[in-house]
């Protein structure tokens, strides 16, 4: 089946196998994970890691974690990816999970939460776009009421001339305030 790469006859063959333990190696349930993703079962996959991380049949390394946490978000289960997520991203080798991390808090309003991530992010860095984090930190500590961190980033962010008219117009309410 996995031949003619049919996804959903190799999934089903697989998952077969993995039930009756003959396929327990790891790349053996990581590609039963991947062919779960790609027949658009993203909560399948996210139990099927769940499981092999808690039998220990997975390691609980970032790449795996990084993977559960972004099955759990298109699964529809913020809480629980983001629980997931901040256990990679202490393993994470660049800012990338962090900076996922600081969108998902920047759109749940959690905002001292997502201030401290975007600067995580750019501090460990590998991000792609440092200004545009400043920016997002910057925003994020004016909501949480935290004047001097929104200031501080805000500076930061106005150094880029992409952004620096936002930035500075949100300094100077903060100024005025």
């Amino acid at each position: 089946h996995l031949r003619r790469e049919d996804s959903v006859k190799a999934l089903a063959a697989l998952t077969v196998a993995q039930q009756i333990e003959v396929l327990t190696e790891t790349q053996d349930l990581l590609h039963i994970v991947s062919l779960y993703n790609v027949a658009e079962v993203p909560d399948r996959a996210a139990r099927l890691l769940e499981q092999a991380l808690a039998d220990a049949r997975l390691e609980s390394d970032f790449g795996v974690l990084r993977k559960l946490g972004d099955l759990l978000l298109l699964s529809r289960e913020r809480a629980k990816a983001i629980e997931v997520l901040q256990r990679a991203a202490t393993m994470a080798p660049d800012g990338k999970t962090h900076e996922l991390l600081g969108g998902l808090w920047f759109n749940g309003q959690e905002w001292r939460n997502a201030h401290d991530a975007y600067l995580t992010a750019i501090g460990k860095g590998g991000v792609d776009d440092v200004d545009r984090l400043y920016l997002l930190a910057g925003v994020s500590a004016m909501r949480a009421g935290m004047t001097k961190e929104a200031k501080s980033a805000l500076t930061e962010a106005s150094k880029s001339s992409a952004l620096q008219s936002q930035a500075q117009a949100m300094l100077k309410k903060l100024d005025e305030a």
